[in-house]
């Protein structure tokens, strides 16, 4: 529309000279709605009410209907001094669109569609379905505006490369806006790109592939849900039930911006409920905003991290602070938790699950504020480490009663810099090739620590070491403390089975097993295959050891079955020369058809005398397969990463392939 001045109509004109008929008997329900002083809803008038004189709806996905969507939208907008905001309704179709459709000043109308399998928009080209004109000036809203049951599908957006303009919506200033169950799909650049909002919010919304004409770095734009803040000390955003998928930059972005129109504010206001990030680069990106609350969300398998929280010091831009982290689950990524400089203020993780990301659980790389404080969250099975503070200065950072297991090569929890105040009361602190609770460096200082009531055991590097010059150090006390060691033994002595499967036993309804030597074993060359030939609850023994045994045990192996299968690990032990016996049972979970880890650990009194580790394979069928390899017993509760005697930094005791194997960590 080349004036964007908004239509002006003759409400008393006689037919054909007013508003069209359907957009008249809108006008006057509504009109007689107000004046009975009864609620209503926001007025919705049908697209097809703003036809032309023999014009066909364009709902082909061919013919161009930017043309009918931005008539519907001038005209809807002249109606808001009567009626208030208004909503397009959309008919089932694709409407491809040419060109952008534009809001102006006072265009306070939303489209709503017949569900987002049945109404699309097509932009094509440079084309945004949603954008902000130019000529929008500051000081101005839009109110109350409405978008919902839609797809916006960009396949066909085209722009030049890093064009951040080439989004699904792009529209600022909103207040009171809603979204509901709005799709956008295959963006050029950020899928849902809007600034400045207040008092706004997204259902069930949800980006998929955005950012695909991004070529540079993964910093800023190109995400599913990128939200610009600065501009307002409330800026109140909510996302419930959003989903993200293979966003460029992040799945959910929270951006103080650098150019703010008004008065720079630190805005506070945000919140995620049950929303998910799967893929892409960050599953969630806070990088300015102050307070965001992030509840019951899932972010999985990013490339970067599931939640990065930093901001851009050298343009005066703080990170993300003060926000609250609970009851999610932050799983499969390159880190799970990445901290760049935050240094203006804390975070809390609460009752959150951080676990199996490639790197440390939690890494801490810059500048960070005081209060960090991580409570009653799981921090486990982690490849470089647990929580990792690599902070010049951590200001009263806190850890409660957080289990931090199995954190692969790296501490359990470090705190690297100098310290003030640190407290950590009641973690269970176990499984690292690392330090339990590393506190190093002399160079550095550390005051009034409360450290106390801790589990720091089995930690090759040691429990709780502290390095640094500390004025007062009696406030680490009443710890349970393990002490060191230099290697780990696995017990089993033919864990890959590449000198036959003399230990492996069909139990029922398993044909006797069979070395295995194709190329897809999990370790090594070879496995052990049982074949079932009885339907039903297959049962199988995989590994046997036996000797002088006491205490904990920590079973493993890598297992495989079609995924019509249940899995279901099971131990025997014995004591008393095995003349006593006990089994442990785990439930049973669903095959994958892929090599899954099972593992196990149990306790055996000071006389015990032998192990087996048994599989059982429940739904089974006639001529399906269970395949085992890289089985592992080792002393204690940890679950540490498979090893035999032909790992690096390992060693046979006997016999190659048949006899146990030692570590040195």
């Amino acid at each position: 529309m080349a004036d964007p001045k908004l239509i002006s109509f003759d409400l008393d004109a006689g037919e054909g000279q007013g508003l069209p008929p359907l957009v008249q008997d809108a006008v006057d329900a509504r009109v007689t709605a107000v004046g009975s002083e009864i609620y209503v809803r926001p007025t919705t008038v049908d697209l097809a009410s703003f036809l032309l004189p023999d014009e066909v709806m364009p709902d082909d996905g061919v013919t161009n209907a930017q043309p009918l969507l931005q008539r519907a939208l001038d005209a809807a907008a002249a109606m808001y001094s009567l009626v208030g905001p208004v909503s397009i309704q959309l008919p089932v179709g694709r409407f491809r669109i040419n060109s952008s459709v534009r809001w102006f000043n006072g265009y306070h109308v939303g489209f709503i569609g017949r569900g987002r399998a049945n109404t699309k928009i097509l932009p094509n080209g440079e084309a945004v379905f949603g954008l902000m004109d130019p000529s929008f000036t500051v000081g101005n809203y839009l109110d109350d505006v409405t978008f919902a049951d839609i797809t916006i599908d960009c396949t066909a957006q085209v722009s030049t490369a890093n064009n951040v303009g080439a989004k699904g919506i792009a529209l600022r200033w909103m207040r009171n806006g809603r979204f509901e169950r709005v799709r956008c799909i295959n963006t050029w650049a950020t899928s849902f790109g809007c600034d400045f909002l207040q008092d706004t919010t997204f259902v069930e919304c949800s980006a998929i592939r955005s950012g695909r004409g991004v070529t540079g770095g993964h910093d800023s734009f190109g995400a599913g849900f990128g939200i610009g803040v600065g501009n307002f000390a409330v800026e109140s955003v909510t996302f419930v039930n959003c989903y993200a998928e293979d966003s460029w930059s992040s799945g959910f972005f929270i951006e103080r911006l650098l150019e703010i129109p008004g008065t720079p504010s630190d805005s506070r206001g945000f919140s995620l409920t049950g929303c998910t990030s799967v893929g892409g680069y960050n599953g969630m990106r806070d990088a300015g905003g102050d307070g965001v609350i992030t509840t019951g969300c899932h972010f999985l398998n990013a490339s970067n991290a599931g939640i990065h929280i930093d901001g851009y010091m050298a343009s005066g831009r703080h990170g993300g602070r003060n926000g609250i982290v609970s009851a999610t689950v932050i799983r499969g990524n390159g880190v799970g938790v990445l901290v760049g400089n935050a240094a203006t203020g804390g975070y809390t993780f609460d009752n959150s699950e951080i676990s199996s990301n490639v790197g440390a659980g939690v890494s801490v790389t810059g500048q960070i504020g005081s209060g960090w404080r991580f409570s009653n969250t799981r921090v486990e099975s982690n490849g470089a480490g647990g929580i990792l503070i690599d902070a010049p200065l951590a200001v009263r950072p806190e850890f409660l009663h957080c289990t931090v297991r199995n954190n692969g090569t790296g501490d359990g929890i470090r705190l690297a810099g100098d310290v003030i105040e640190a407290k950590a009361i009641g973690n269970t602190i176990q499984g690292h090739r690392g330090i339990g609770f590393s506190l190093p460096d002399a160079t550095k200082f550390m005051t009034d620590p409360f450290i106390r009531e801790n589990v720091v055991t089995e930690n090759s590097g040691g429990a709780i070491v502290n390095a640094k010059a500390t004025n007062d150090a009696a406030g680490i006390t009443a710890n349970r403390e393990g002490a060191s060691f230099a290697t780990l033994t696995n017990l089993f002595t033919t864990p890959s089975y590449e000198s036959g499967v003399t230990q492996v036993a069909a139990l029922s309804r398993f044909d006797a097993p069979t070395q295995v030597t194709a190329g897809d074993a999990k370790s090594g060359g070879a496995y052990a295959r049982l074949a079932v030939n009885q339907a039903g609850s297959a049962t199988a023994r995989i590994a046997r050891v036996s000797g002088t045994l006491a205490g904990a045990y920590t079973l493993s192996a890598w297992v495989r079955a079609p995924k019509e299968a249940i899995i279901r690990p099971f131990t025997v032990g014995y004591w008393a020369s095995n003349a006593s016996q006990r089994t442990w049972h785990r439930g049973g979970f669903r095959a994958t058809g892929s090599w899954q880890r099972v593992s196990m650990t149990v306790v055996l009194p000071a006389d015990g005398s032998r192990l087996d580790f048994d599989i059982a394979l429940d739904s089974a069928a006639v001529g399906m397969n269970l395949d085992a390899d890289a089985v592992m017993v080792t002393a204690g509760t940890a679950l540490w990463p498979y090893f035999d005697g032909t790992s690096a930094g390992a060693a046979w005791t006997g016999t190659a392939y048949n006899s146990t194997s030692v570590l040195t960590l």
